[in-house]
């Protein structure tokens, strides 16, 4: 009788352990997913949006689950964190046991990208993943210094020139400068405009060189 209740007790533990396995509470949960950035490592704190709907954040693993959708239908999710790009993708939900998997680049990935498209000279390429990169972060200057490099690369010294002048209102950086003035100097002629952000430079950081540099442009040296 003593051996009989304990292989009753042991036929009970089984039933109850497969009734809460984990496939069945993964049934009962919804979608499950996960969040790999660009480098396929798992990102966490991902806000997760079924239609209009907040529905879940994804943990330190990338992982999250949507409950309450049903087998059998469409569903727009949306997936968005601050800095990364946000990501919009019909599911047709057919199998609860499927799991959704979903990148999400950082801006310093697509940036990353972008400078291997321009090293490329895939000016197309280059073009979509800044303005990506736009749309995900927002007036981002690396962003219009890699457009300002472009459109050095593509001949359009004069475009270059005006974005970067323009980068200058936000960016007021040596490398920019002596970029600004060697298109003067070399690639349109300009001279006493080269001196101007020679001297901007020069401001922020002294240079031997350079110094030399406006003496033989304006004449002054010995």
């Amino acid at each position: 009788m003593k051996n009989y209740l304990i292989c009753l007790s042991i036929i009970m533990a089984v039933f109850f352990s497969c009734a809460t396995s984990p496939i069945q509470k993964r049934t009962a949960a919804g979608l499950y997913g996960m969040i790999y950035d660009g480098d396929n490592k798992p990102v966490k704190e991902v806000k997760i949006y079924a239609g209009d709907k907040f529905s879940a954040i994804s943990d330190i693993n990338g992982h999250f689950s949507l409950p309450g959708l049903k087998p059998g239908k469409e569903y727009r999710i949306k997936a968005c964190k601050e800095n990364y790009e946000a990501v919009e993708l019909e599911i047709d939900y057919l199998d609860p046991q499927n799991v959704l998997y979903i990148n999400i680049y950082h801006v310093d990935q697509l940036l990353n990208l972008a400078e291997q498209a321009l090293r490329d000279k895939d000016w197309l390429q280059t073009e979509s993943l800044l303005s990506r990169t736009e749309y995900a972060h927002g007036d981002y200057p690396s962003i219009q210094y890699l457009r300002g490099i472009m459109a050095f690369h593509r001949g359009e010294y004069d475009n270059a020139l005006g974005i970067l002048i323009k980068l200058t209102e936000q960016e007021k950086a040596p490398y920019l400068y002596l970029f600004i003035a060697d298109l003067y100097q070399y690639y349109t002629g300009d001279k006493d405009r080269a001196v101007l952000f020679l001297n901007k430079f020069l401001e922020l950081r002294y240079d031997t060189e350079l110094d030399n540099r406006i003496r033989e442009l304006t004449g002054s040296g010995t």
